[in-house]
């Protein structure tokens, strides 16, 4: 089935043969990108988009990767040859090893190729209105949607054993040293599950690549959209000690516990590299002299509203600090959503507090 999975049952949704570009109304496939008459993207300006893959980034992708475990295969197949006639050594095993490790990875890659493809036939488009899904399938395009009020919290897809194993024997090559040969086990893309309170048969499946877009980065979208609706069914809850303040305006939701917590700024210590304030429009005027419409009738002079002046306001943006990933959520909060993200929190706040209580070298010299 194309991106949409509902689990071994039909697709439901509407079926649609092309769409009318938003540019110019030329009947158009609403997975391509480009307009064949205009350029344009025929869904511009209906939302956020997400997806497709374009396709020649699905074959580099999956191209080099197959190249090299290709020659891997071919070299270890022929050393097995060339010692077959020799007694059964230790390189033999070794070799029978790498072999089996191979098997691991191409049956990971495959998995990875197959995510990837399914990218290259969906698009996902998000809107103050909802969301709606093209996905194509047994040979056709469907049109589903939902809208904000439907929408349940996203759930991850759930790991396999053999993805955990993949995981644990990357990390290993990689703290061993070897990190040319963890390139080769592939890392399998996050997947979410939207799905509909209303209908049980409504069910998406959605793979989340880094080509596209970071997984943090949409879930965080959808949240923004859909919390409300959340909060006010009780689908998620909010923490008591938590509550957002004007001291902790950083609204940080938990999708795997479906909870949500305000923390200040100084709070949250994430990997992530915080976000840059924006520079100045180039060629933005100071108003540094008053206009002439800013006289009062009586000839007296009108107090000018600094706060509306361009560089009065990135100055206010560049003293707020949010970490990455975070979206305004209404005039006053910051918002990031992601799987398992407090218990992230918690644990740098409690290592950095550890750090931070522990005497220096110097300390320990000087005693």
């Amino acid at each position: 089935m194309g991106a949409a999975k509902l689990r071994g049952m039909e697709p439901i949704g509407y079926v649609v043969h092309e769409i009318g570009c938003t540019t110019c109304g030329a009947g158009c496939s609403p997975i391509e990108i480009y307009c064949p008459r205009c350029g344009s993207d025929p869904l511009e300006g209906m939302g956020y988009l997400i997806g497709p893959l374009a396709r020649g980034q699905f074959y580099r992708m999956v191209g080099i990767r197959l190249l090299v475990v290709g020659l891997l295969w071919g070299v270890v197949l022929i050393k097995e040859g060339a010692i077959r006639s020799h007694e059964f050594t230790l390189l033999d095993t070794l070799a029978w090893v790498v072999v089996l490790l191979i098997a691991l990875v191409l049956s990971g890659f495959l998995r990875t190729v197959w995510q990837l493809w399914r990218l290259t036939r969906m698009r996902l488009v998000i809107n103050s209105a909802g969301l709606v899904l093209f996905y194509g399938g047994h040979g056709r395009i469907y049109l589903d949607q939902m809208d904000w009020g439907e929408l349940a919290p996203p759930l991850p897809e759930r790991s396999h054993w053999l993805l955990k194993l993949f995981r644990a024997i990357g990390h290993l090559m990689a703290v061993g040293g070897f990190h040319g040969l963890a390139l080769l086990i592939p890392e399998p893309l996050k997947e979410v599950r939207l799905h509909s309170r209303v209908n049980p048969m409504r069910c998406w499946s959605i793979p989340l690549s880094p080509a596209l877009q970071l997984p943090v980065h949409t879930l965080t979208l959808l949240a923004v959209h859909a919390l409300p609706h959340w909060l006010a069914s009780g689908q998620v809850r909010l923490e008591p000690g938590y509550e957002p303040t004007p001291e902790r305006p950083f609204l940080v939701l938990d999708l795997d516990r479906r909870v949500l917590r305000a923390y200040a700024f100084r709070e949250v210590l994430l990997d992530d590299a915080y976000i840059e304030p924006p520079m100045r429009p180039v060629g933005v005027p100071l108003y540094e002299e008053p206009r002439p419409e800013s006289i009062n009738p009586d000839g007296t002079r009108v107090e000018l509203d600094h706060t509306l002046e361009p560089e009065r306001a990135f100055d206010e943006v560049s003293s707020v600090r949010p970490p990455a990933f975070a979206m305004p959520y209404g005039k006053h909060y910051w918002l990031r959503a992601d799987w398992n993200l407090i218990p992230l929190i918690e644990s740098r706040r409690r290592a950095s507090e550890i750090a931070s209580s522990s005497p220096s070298p110097s300390e320990h010299s000087q005693a």
